[in-house]
């Protein structure tokens, strides 16, 4: 039995996952799988037949459907993919515009269609315009690559996030129906490009976060005619080695949060040693795990379990994608200096009890053991580990976890930097963890029209009403140059929790 996740972290889930903490509304015929779609005998490439649907958390009108793409797009044989489609039309019938916005997001591994609230993070656009959403191939309803890592014990997300050994066996049963190497992120901007001519549109604007914001750079490159405007949020490049980054950018994350906590009364009062503390806290980890005791949310149920140095480490760095979150750090460090690891447990258990079983990890997989893992040196993992404070999140289990998955083609200069002269907003945090500022520099300067913002204190994708009013303005307006980004530069963190 899961623990009940508390209210913030369901936030926090829809905020890493699908991209901002505005609700993960849901298709109500998500229940429909891609294969049941396909024995109706679809065609490949048949314009979508789309129905009338509701989506939870999500105001209008929507359709859905799916719409048909072979497995191997290149040999035009074998199995057949339906993909989960939905369809927003704007708002205002009267002010429609030609151009309709494809939110791209996903981890990679989670479907934006089944998780269709990232609609909203376009606000007052969807006003004059479409949104489309669709499951990436592998991902949500569309043929999803699902497997259970974790078992259904108490307590199973406090261990590795990628178990070797179930790993192995999601791998040896993927592989029974799906070819593993065509899930790549080239192969899914193709599909997307299928479905925007099935659908009748000329050109379009992407938006994309996080994972998505990479995708999105891969359908300018290979698209380049069909985007109008292009905005990218936590932006991963097609160079980015997801996740060693996160190593040097949690660090900064975390002393960010030391910094803050000191300049905030009543934190600092409460817990004045913070960074001294957490040495102490990881030594202790280092010397033999913690002992913990953790109490069913429902029910008199109680288990033992352990905390691992590699799993507090772990828990801190997801903590720290937003700022919201990053309010749970200084008392679970300061918790666990004082012995008591099983606040720090409950914490960091529920938080992935709510995230990871979203994940299609198959989908996942294919995609980093591929665009990522490969170009991670296990001398890099090494250095960062010894000296970042929280060693390299994740970096070590995805190097072993990769290893014997089935490994994708990528084109040709495929990491190189994406060029294009299509305006494009480019958004970071200054607190993200995982895809911090200068990575999003660094895809601004091929991009020639760009309008790059940092928000001094956001984390991995905050999103609040002036984001949803930059977006807006950016894709509206006929010349995009001139934006009042003022609202950007006053984003500051809320003040700590005191536990």
């Amino acid at each position: 039995m899961l623990p009940r996740p508390a209210a913030g972290q369901v936030t926090a889930l829809c905020a890493i996952a699908t991209a901002f903490s505005l609700g993960c509304g849901r298709t109500s015929d998500r229940t429909q799988s891609s294969e049941a779609v396909l024995q109706s005998g679809d065609v490949v490439g048949a314009r979508p037949h789309l129905t009338s649907c509701r989506v939870d958390g999500v105001h209008g009108d929507a359709r859905c459907g799916w719409y048909t793409v072979w497995e191997n797009r290149a040999s035009h044989q074998g199995r057949r993919i339906a993909l989960k489609v939905v369809v927003l039309p704007a708002r205002n019938a009267a002010a429609r515009q030609p151009d309709p916005i494809f939110i791209l997001t996903g981890g990679p591994g989670i479907g934006v269609a089944t998780e269709a609230g990232t609609a909203n993070l376009v606000g007052a656009a969807r006003d004059e315009r479409d949104v489309v959403l669709v499951d990436q191939r592998g991902t949500g309803a569309s043929a999803p690559l699902g497997c259970d890592l974790y078992g259904r014990g108490f307590a199973p997300f406090l261990g590795d996030r990628f178990p070797v050994a179930a790993v192995r066996h999601c791998r040896d049963s993927l592989a029974q129906h799906a070819d593993l190497t065509q899930y790549t992120s080239s192969i899914a901007a193709d599909d997307l490009d299928d479905l925007r001519a099935a659908l009748g549109y000329d050109k379009i604007d992407v938006v994309g976060f996080s994972y998505g914001s990479k995708l999105a750079l891969v359908y300018l490159r290979q698209h380049p005619t069909r985007v109008r405007r292009a905005v990218i949020d936590g932006v991963i490049t097609t160079a980015y080695t997801t996740p060693l980054p996160g190593a040097a950018a949690g660090a900064r994350a975390l002393r960010a949060v030391f910094a803050d906590c000191a300049a905030q009364a009543r934190c600092a009062s409460a817990y004045p040693r913070l960074e001294a503390e957490l040495r102490a806290v990881v030594a202790r980890l280092d010397s033999a795990p913690a002992p913990v005791t953790l109490n069913e949310d429902v029910g008199l149920g109680r288990e033992r379990a352990v905390l691992t140095r590699r799993t507090f480490l772990n828990g801190l760095w997801s903590h720290l994608y937003t700022a919201t979150d990053a309010r749970e750090i200084p008392p679970m460090i300061h918790r666990a200096a004082q012995g008591d690891f099983t606040f720090a447990a409950r914490e960091i258990d529920q938080f992935n009890a709510i995230r990871w079983p979203r994940f299609s990890v198959g989908a996942m997989l294919a995609i980093l053991c591929t665009e990522d893992v490969p170009f991670i040196a296990r001398a890099d993992v090494a250095r960062a580990e010894s000296g970042e404070l929280l060693g390299a999140p994740l970096s070590r289990e995805l190097i072993d976890a990769c290893e014997g998955w089935p490994r994708g083609t990528l084109p040709p200069g495929y990491r190189d930097a994406v060029r294009s002269d299509v305006p494009t907003l480019v958004l970071a945090g200054a607190l993200d963890p995982i895809s911090p500022p200068e990575w999003a520099a660094s895809a601004a300067r091929s991009l020639t029209r760009n309008t790059l913002i940092v928000r001094p204190g956001a984390g991995h994708l905050d999103g609040d009403d002036c984001t949803r009013q930059l977006f807006a303005e950016f894709i509206a307006r006929a010349i995009p140059d001139g934006m009042d980004v003022s609202c950007a530069a006053r984003s500051r963190r809320e003040k700590f929790w005191v536990k």
